[in-house]
């Protein structure tokens, strides 16, 4: 029996093809198939982020990364990426509370 992870695996790796060939509108709809599928995948929101990122969409990469974030509180990559995103915003205030986040989390462990 193939599991709803597994499915979303599969939706989240072909977008991973599709990225990296730049199709950035085919690698979206398999990300959000992905979240539709199993929308406690975290990943899946933070690669959908970076596209978002990528394409300017600033504000819908940062509500991916911080449903990333909500999902798995210690992804660390997506804590690192909506910092960058809030930074190429303008917005420093949160960029720099993230990127506190990393260092404290860094220098604990």
């Amino acid at each position: 029996m193939i599991t709803e992870r597994a499915v979303a695996a599969a939706f989240n790796d072909r977008g991973n093809g599709f990225r990296m060939a730049e199709k950035d509108d085919r690698a979206i709809a398999d990300y959000s198939q992905a979240i539709q599928v199993d929308p406690t995948y975290a990943f899946a929101f933070k690669i959908r982020g970076s596209i978002y990122q990528r394409q300017g969409d600033l504000d819908r990469a940062i509500a991916d990364y911080s449903e990333a974030i909500r999902l798995q509180p210690t992804f660390a990559m997506a804590f690192a990426d909506r910092a960058s995103a809030y930074q190429e915003k303008g917005d420093f205030g949160p960029a720099i509370a993230d990127f506190s986040t990393l260092i404290r989390r860094r220098c604990s462990s």
